[in-house]
């Protein structure tokens, strides 16, 4: 579906995830908690934006902010590429943007084929979400994505904007290294971006 950019940034509360993995779709695979429930959406610049949020590894609290680019025919589609190791894709399935918006997330990873994620997830405006949301995808679709683990996040037992105050940012490969000479993350010289599904095309 098309969505306007602009009517879905700002905050969002992740409420709800059904995954193929147990918790988190990347490491270290555990259940989201509250001080990583919330999800801030920039406001988009040339077909790009970032959505920042907090990963509590204790003792430590990193703040991900990761850059997104809008697919050019697909403006409800956006995908992250993760330097060499995988392809990271959202789809907004629905999205009422004052209320609720659904995401179906999928990896795929480029160094390891036939390795992937695929999940989606329940944002809301507020803490609590009262809408009724009706499933999207058939028990059978779940089954085939391996989609097996379905979680509700404990959003009202802290304030999550306190950790994003004493969140110290975590370097990601589309951040410049060295903003002055505009290099970004090596690409490994027997490593192709060629392996990728066409990004031109994706869905």
């Amino acid at each position: 579906m098309d969505v306007n950019l602009e009517e879905i940034s700002g905050d969002w509360v992740l409420n709800e995830y059904i995954t193929s993995v147990d918790g988190k779709p990347f490491p270290p695979h555990a259940p989201y908690l509250c001080p990583e429930s919330l999800m801030k959406f920039s406001q988009a610049k040339n077909g790009k934006f970032n959505i920042s949020q907090v990963s509590f590894e204790w003792p430590l609290v990193h703040r991900d902010v990761v850059e997104w680019e809008v697919h050019p025919q697909k403006s409800g589609v956006f995908f992250h590429e993760e330097n060499i190791f995988a392809l990271w894709t959202f789809k907004v399935m629905e999205v009422v943007p004052e209320d609720h918006m659904l995401l179906f997330f999928c990896i795929d990873y480029t160094i390891w084929p036939g390795w992937n994620h695929r999940g989606v997830y329940i944002l809301s405006r507020e803490k609590l979400l009262t809408t009724k949301i009706k499933r999207k995808l058939s028990p059978a679709a779940h089954r085939r994505m391996r989609m097996d683990y379905h979680r509700a996040v404990n959003t009202t037992v802290c304030e999550p904007e306190d950790y994003f105050e004493k969140s110290r940012e975590r370097w990601h490969p589309h951040r410049k290294m060295l903003p002055q000479r505009g290099q970004q993350a090596p690409i490994h010289p027997h490593m192709s971006r060629k392996h990728r599904r066409n990004l031109k095309i994706l869905d």
